[in-house]
């Protein structure tokens, strides 16, 4: 349900803190916007609501919050279920999350709250989330996060997300396995699962268009983590495929922790590879890419190779195909992407320059629909 906003409210302080949350993330001060997000104003606002917002700890050598913890009690592992989180070890959150803030339910629930800006295309997908329900296991759970709530506030909303399954459905300040023994514990009952978390930079298409008609102004294929984005439109595009450009920047991420490893798992060569190609219409889909590896990538893979640690990747450029069997190469080689042409090179090069980018993309908008009105 939508809760609605209740309660005597200081025009002024709701005024500053929506001053705050307009702010661009570029240009935030994180001190100040914490000091907001956490103000006395807020708890009053999410307490009325039935949330309880956690509270700072400051290192007192230093003076300054280092983390949040939680004000109410905390039950065990046992009292939680889906789509709440399990936590275990330390508590306290440490403080690099923007528009994000964490508290406790009346029944002392984990949850996070994010702050969208309202009719944003983020906000539209949360709603749409939100009004699809919330699982209760993990079978019904299609690892999407599950929108709990969504409290307006002035051009903004809070929308409450279960807490964990901000990527995964359990917390703590050691979030690695070596560290948390209580993360490997859930894994080893299948009760840890995971979730799609961050809808920023998401668009909600019509449900009637085709995947012919989704697609993208290509400015917007320019969002994402540096070093992480795919070159789909580094060569003046007017627009993208959304869907493929996913698939690639999953290829980066993907690649680039575990392409050192095709020296001992050489079926990660292809499988990166078709999902990396810039040749986007022979990109693999998700679902391609989630069959080969559940086809051939894992079924291919030795009991001996699941077995190998997985030491943290180089920092130099490497061809992932280096030292394969040549028998391997010859029969994958339909897969292996081909040397960039230099005619490509050259195109990337010039379009460099924001301008020349500019009128390749808007020529070849131009000739495109010159084209689409003759036929």
């Amino acid at each position: 349900m939508i809760v609605s906003f209740i309660g005597i409210i200081d025009e002024a302080l709701q005024a500053q803190v929506l001053e705050e949350l307009r702010i661009d993330r570029n240009d935030v001060n994180m001190d100040q916007r914490e000091l907001i997000l956490y103000s006395n104003f807020l708890r009053q606002y999410f307490f009325e609501r039935g949330y309880t917002l956690y509270s700072g700890w400051i290192r007192k050598r230093y003076d300054v919050v280092e983390g949040y913890e939680p004000q109410l009690p905390c039950g065990g592992c046992e009292s939680v279920h889906l789509p709440y989180a399990f936590h275990g070890g330390d508590d306290s959150v440490n403080r690099d999350q923007d528009r994000i803030i964490f508290a406790q339910d009346s029944e002392q629930r984990h949850v996070a709250v994010k702050v969208v800006k309202d009719a944003s295309d983020e906000y539209k997908v949360l709603r749409f989330l939100f009004e699809q329900g919330v699982p209760d296991t993990i079978e019904k759970f299609n690892h999407v996060i599950p929108v709990l709530d969504l409290m307006p506030f002035g051009d903004f909303w809070f929308a409450d997300i279960s807490r964990g399954n901000v990527l995964v459905n359990h917390f703590g300040r050691d979030q690695c396995d070596r560290q948390n023994p209580t993360r490997r514990h859930l894994r080893h009952q299948k009760q840890l699962t995971y979730a799609l978390f961050d809808f920023e930079l998401s668009t909600k298409f019509p449900s009637s268009w085709s995947d012919k008609q989704c697609r993208l102004p290509y400015q917007r294929s320019w969002d994402g983590t540096p070093g992480f984005v795919p070159p789909d439109t580094w060569q003046g595009e007017f627009d993208f495929d959304p869907f493929a450009w996913d698939v690639g920047a999953m290829g980066l991420v993907l690649a680039d922790r575990f392409q050192h490893l095709t020296i001992h798992v050489p079926l990660l060569a292809p499988l990166f590879d078709k999902m990396l190609t810039r040749d986007v219409p022979r990109r693999f889909t998700a679902q391609q890419s989630l069959d080969f590896f559940d086809t051939v990538v894992y079924p291919g893979t030795s009991q001996e190779q699941l077995d190998l640690g997985v030491e943290e990747p180089p920092r130099e450029p490497i061809d992932r195909w280096t030292g394969l069997d040549p028998e391997f190469l010859e029969r994958w080689s339909s897969y292996r992407e081909r040397p960039l042409p230099l005619t490509t090179q050259i195109l990337r090069f010039i379009c460099e320059y924001p301008w020349i980018l500019h009128t390749i993309a808007f020529i070849r908008k131009t000739a495109y629909k010159f084209g689409a009105a003759l036929n």
